[in-house]
């Protein structure tokens, strides 16, 4: 086969060499084949030195080389066959997305059913959650004017009740200061050395002295004593009315979650 196709191919070259003056040109090239340095077939081939003469070898060499490129076109459409068969496999696939976006159309409709009362539910939600925050804000406004009224009505409270204690105090030092000058002074005019009558009841008015002093003593310090725990109940009272008040955050609300069905 191989010798029969180079025959036919050198009787080509032959008739394709022959010039119309009927002389044989040794040096002729076939069109359908050009030399192993020239393009693509019909380009003029460039000017050499020397021609080089058409042999069998030279033929076979161009008919191996041409078998070899069918062979990789024969392997091209193999694999073009194979890239077909596997765009008709995906056609099938393709087919089967209207049927599922048909059904994600169904799903959406669902959710779009379900979600219209869920948004209408989170809105008034937030609507009775916005009235009690401002309710609670208008409660602890109201009780912090009250608690500072409190703590002024007791400030002043304490105030006056201060005020009478330490006029009080004041009046009965008064008192017993000029008690005890005129004691002195009934002492100091007093001659002991001729009576003894008086000197008795100084021994009793020294005793009654005393005591009238201790009973003074005691009755100033309990007074110091109330007088500090009620400072103490006003400062208290005092830090607990300048006590910032914290504001409660609104309750958090979280969405229900639905879980997805598909349609059989």
């Amino acid at each position: 086969m191989r010798l029969e196709s180079a025959t036919r191919l050198m009787a080509k070259c032959a008739d394709a060499s022959v010039p119309k003056d009927g002389q044989i040109s040794t040096t002729a090239v076939p069109k359908a084949l050009g030399p192993p340095s020239s393009g693509a077939a019909g380009t003029p081939p460039p000017k050499a030195s020397s021609a080089q003469p058409i042999t069998v070898q030279k033929l076979l060499d161009d008919m191996h080389a041409v078998h070899g490129d069918v062979r990789l076109s024969h392997s091209d459409v193999k694999r073009l066959m194979t890239t077909l068969a596997e765009v008709k496999a995906s056609v099938a696939d393709l087919s089967e997305v209207p049927k599922r976006l048909a059904a994600i159309e169904k799903l959406i409709g669902v959710f779009a059913v379900k979600i219209g009362p869920m948004g209408a539910n989170v809105d008034s939600t937030q609507k009775a959650v916005d009235q009690g925050f401002k309710e609670n804000v208008r409660l602890l406004s109201t009780i912090s004017g009250n608690v500072r009224g409190h703590r002024e009505d007791a400030q002043q409270e304490a105030k006056d009740y201060h005020a009478e204690q330490g006029q009080w105090l004041s009046a009965t030092e008064n008192k017993l200061v000029d008690g005890i000058k005129e004691v002195l002074k009934k002492i100091t005019n007093t001659d002991f050395n001729s009576s003894q009558v008086y000197n008795q009841k100084l021994e009793g008015i020294a005793s009654e002295i005393l005591a009238a002093l201790n009973f003074t003593q005691t009755e100033v310090g309990d007074l110091k004593t109330t007088l500090s725990q009620t400072s103490e109940v006003v400062h208290s009272i005092k830090e607990m009315c300048e006590r910032p008040v914290v504001s409660s955050h609104p309750p958090s609300y979280r969405a229900p979650v639905f879980q997805g069905h598909h349609d059989n």
